[in-house]
Parts: structure tokens; C-alpha cells; sequence
């Protein structure tokens, strides 16, 4: 039979709640258990614990900028459980199901390696290409979890590439072997500007 027990803490005007979950959270409590076999804490035992506590301002900044950074965590794993997914659904419909590929576009070689006339340089606008680069270099937390699931031919032995330029667009990620695009899209796609953005490229 299980020890089901538990204890609310609640602050006052000299400790914030919040603070008071992080700081038994960091504080070894092990000296205040009792019980060989289902150790528990009491009512008493909970009591006698002390913790360094600053000023209470001080105390509600703590426990925003934690909460903060759980808040990060949490979103963090969850996007990484969904791009996850993601790649485990391009995989299967690529190299599984061999679903047919019904691109509209007849998208650009990458440049600078491969053969077939991949060696060739397109001829790029400048501002595509400066853009790209910087897209690069601040690629959203999505875009980033997903390129370390791409990247290096993790995927299949799959070559991507990030922020590839296809004028007037930059693509986030592109397969040329296989023609295949993968966008990330914001919150920003939901508003009515980015819709209309949005399907003026679809429309390309």
C-alpha cells in the first residue's frame, strides 16, 4: 500500500509562494524524513526546515525569472516532441510509403558541389543571398531543433539544406535530391497578413 500524504505551503507577506516551492525544491531534505522502508515527511518535520530567504521583492523576481525559464523547458520539449514527429513522418512517407513527390516548382541545385551540373553557380540577387545568411544566424528555436534532426544526413542519409535561396523566397529546408521543401511557420502565418503571404507563395 502506498504513502499517500501531502503538505500545502502557502506564503505570507514576508515569503512568496512560488519562491518557497523553489527553495524546498533546492534544499536537501533527507535529514527531515522519517521511516526506513516509505520515508515521509511530517506535518512537524516540515516545519523545522529552514531556507535562506531574501527580501520579498527579491523573493517574487527569483520565482519569476525560474518560472520563466520552466516555462522555456517546457516549450522547448514540446517542440522538440513535434519536430520529431515530424521527421519520423517525412521519413516514412519518403522512404516508406514512396508517396509521389507533386512539386509545382522546378527548384534550383544547390550550388558549389555535387554533379549533373550542380557544380554551376546560379546567378542569385545579392539581397536573397545576404538574406539567407542572415536567416542563418537566427534561425528560430524550431528551425534549430529541426536541423539538428537533418542535418549531417541524419534522415535517411537525406542531404538538407538550411535557408536555401530560391528568389523571390528563401526555403527553410531543401532536399534537391528529392525536391522536397520543409517550411517552419510561425505564429505570425495565423495573422491575416502572413495567410495572404502565405498563399501568394503557395500560389508560386
Amino acid at each position: 500500500m502506498g504513502n499517500n500524504h501531502a503538505h500545502v505551503v502557502t506564503g505570507n507577506d514576508k515569503a512568496d509562494t512560488r519562491f518557497l516551492m523553489y527553495a524546498i525544491q533546492g534544499t536537501d531534505i533527507s535529514a527531515y524524513l522519517t521511516g526506513a522502508v516509505m520515508p515521509k515527511l511530517t506535518q512537524g518535520n516540515l516545519g523545522k526546515i529552514e531556507l535562506n530567504c531574501p527580501p520579498f521583492e527579491e523573493q517574487r523576481a527569483i520565482a519569476h525569472i525560474l518560472g520563466t525559464l520552466d516555462d522555456k523547458i517546457e516549450l522547448l520539449r514540446r517542440q522538440n516532441e513535434t519536430l520529431e514527429a515530424m521527421a519520423r513522418a517525412l521519413f516514412r512517407a519518403w522512404f516508406v510509403d514512396f508517396e509521389p513527390v507533386r512539386a509545382k516548382m522546378n527548384l534550383p541545385s544547390p550550388f558549389g558541389r555535387g554533379a549533373g551540373g550542380e557544380g554551376k553557380k546560379p546567378k542569385l540577387p545579392a539581397d536573397i543571398l545576404d538574406f539567407a545568411r542572415e536567416l542563418r544566424h537566427r534561425m528560430t528555436d524550431a528551425e534549430a531543433l529541426l536541423w539538428r534532426l537533418l542535418r549531417n544526413r541524419q534522415l535517411a542519409g537525406v542531404k538538407f539544406r538550411r535557408q536555401h535561396p530560391f528568389p523571390p523566397y528563401v526555403l527553410d529546408f531543401y532536399c534537391h535530391d528529392h525536391k522536397l521543401v520543409v517550411e517552419i511557420d510561425g505564429g505570425q502565418h495565423n495573422e491575416e497578413a502572413g495567410q495572404r503571404h502565405d498563399a501568394r507563395r503557395d500560389a508560386f
